[in-house]
């Protein structure tokens, strides 16, 4: 029954939006003429996704209502400056978007047939960007299975398929807004959360989008109702976990010695709580995570697309940490939550985004979760988070990333080694 309710309301989101006149064309459209009937199917389409994902992760929340979208979002993007707001929705064939900024600029646009076309794209992208950390030898594998040795190249060019999404998330009508944009907000539809965006061409000049602005990715529409965080520099309650000697029956964890380099720099730099090897279990977790204000996990992790909320976790040396194990719990003080652990941004694609640790932890309280796209080389993702860890205290998390990210990729140039990482949550 659970289910047959789930398919219904994803359906009426689509039939919601394909409600909407659109002239079938190939080139991307500016809907003027119905911008006011797509936000009242944005409000209604995202209400139902909201819902249908929540019932997915077993909670019973109801998503809080717009009253209206257009106010809320200007309201979000007008008291930072230089900052936008970027909305995805879809039907069964085409892709939708609303751009938001300060002080009125409202765009929304309309992709036909392009539904089908981002799905694949972002597959391909993500598996091009990362082919090259298959043949790291720190990466976890099954028990009873070989190493990797070699990487199996996928098919496709990496630039092209890069032009082909940059294309679809950020369409010519977008480039005058974005280019008087610093930071981005992106409320995702699909598979776009795991998208690595920063390697993206958002104005098609061959400028990546680190170069361009930050970015945060909202876990849901809604969190552009919420309060905006505290600055680091308030918090002091840290809790840092390192390379944990993890015990698994099912995979094999490589020792990871960057990540444990990784919280001893963090716990010079913040001080707090540092548990590493043996002393990094759940038990430790569950007792200190509720009232820290900055948590750092420098771990192994696994994503499960067909069951992210229980095959998905992080790997403690006494048992693994699942997302729905970390949704159950309760953070009282927002913390920032950093994850530098393999694949911990990824889980199953829904119509509202993804099911996975991100989404736990926000659940959980966070305020904003640092996390990767695919499986991390651990020498790279140590110089990445060095770097982000002397930037937060002076900048937002998204800010710090980003200018981490552009230190890691003169250090580091391929892309499977400094695109991977994105921030969660409200900036």
């Amino acid at each position: 029954m659970v289910l047959r309710i789930i398919l219904l309301c994803l359906g009426l989101g689509a039939a919601l939006l394909c409600s909407l006149p659109v002239a079938r064309a190939e080139a991307p459209r500016v809907c003027l003429e119905d911008r006011d009937a797509a936000l009242r199917q944005f409000e209604q389409f995202h209400e139902l996704a909201t819902r249908s994902l929540l019932r997915a992760r077993s909670i019973s929340l109801r998503p809080r209502p717009f009253d209206n979208l257009a106010a809320d979002a200007l309201r979000f993007v007008g008291g930072r400056e230089r900052a936008a707001l970027l909305v995805f929705a879809w039907d069964e064939k085409d892709l939708c978007l609303f751009l938001w900024a300060a002080p009125d600029h409202a765009i929304y646009v309309r992709l036909p047939s392009a539904r089908d076309k981002l799905i694949r794209d972002a597959r391909q992208l993500s598996e091009l960007a990362q082919a090259p950390m298959a043949v790291a030898g720190r990466l976890p594998h099954k028990r009873g299975a070989t190493a990797y040795d070699a990487a199996e190249t996928p098919p496709g060019d990496v630039g092209v398929v890069t032009d082909d999404v940059s294309a679809l998330l950020f369409p010519p009508e977008l480039h005058d807004v974005l280019a008087k944009t610093d930071h981005l907000s992106i409320v995702p539809v699909g598979p776009i959360a795991t998208i690595p965006l920063f390697m993206l061409k958002p104005l098609g000049d061959g400028q990546v989008a680190a170069e361009r602005f930050s970015i945060n990715i909202l876990t849901l529409m809604e969190d552009i109702q919420e309060p905006e965080p505290a600055p680091l520099r308030a918090k002091t309650n840290v809790l840092i976990m390192g390379n944990p000697t993890t015990r698994d029956t099912e995979w094999d964890f490589p020792d990871l010695p960057g990540a444990e380099a990784e919280a001893r720099f963090a716990h010079d730099l913040f001080g707090g709580m540092m548990l590493t090897r043996d002393k990094a279990t759940v038990a430790r977790f569950e007792e200190l995570a509720p009232s820290a204000d900055l948590i750092v996990l420098a771990a192994h992790g696994i994503a499960d697309e067909t069951s992210p909320l229980d095959k998905s976790f992080l790997a403690l040396a006494d048992e693994r940490l699942s997302p729905r194990h970390i949704q159950s719990l309760e953070f009282d003080n927002r913390p920032l939550v950093v994850l530098s652990a393999c694949q911990s941004g990824l889980g199953q694609a829904l119509d509202a985004g993804v099911i996975g640790l991100a989404r736990a932890f926000q659940l959980a309280g966070a305020a904003n979760t640092v996390m990767s796209l695919w499986s991390v080389d651990d020498d790279a993702t140590r110089f990445l988070m060095e770097h982000f860890y002397r930037l937060i205290t002076d900048h937002a998390p998204a800010e710090a990333l980003r200018l981490a990210t552009l230190a890691t990729r003169e250090r580091f140039p391929n892309p499977g080694q400094w695109a991977s990482f994105a921030v969660f949550g409200r900036p």
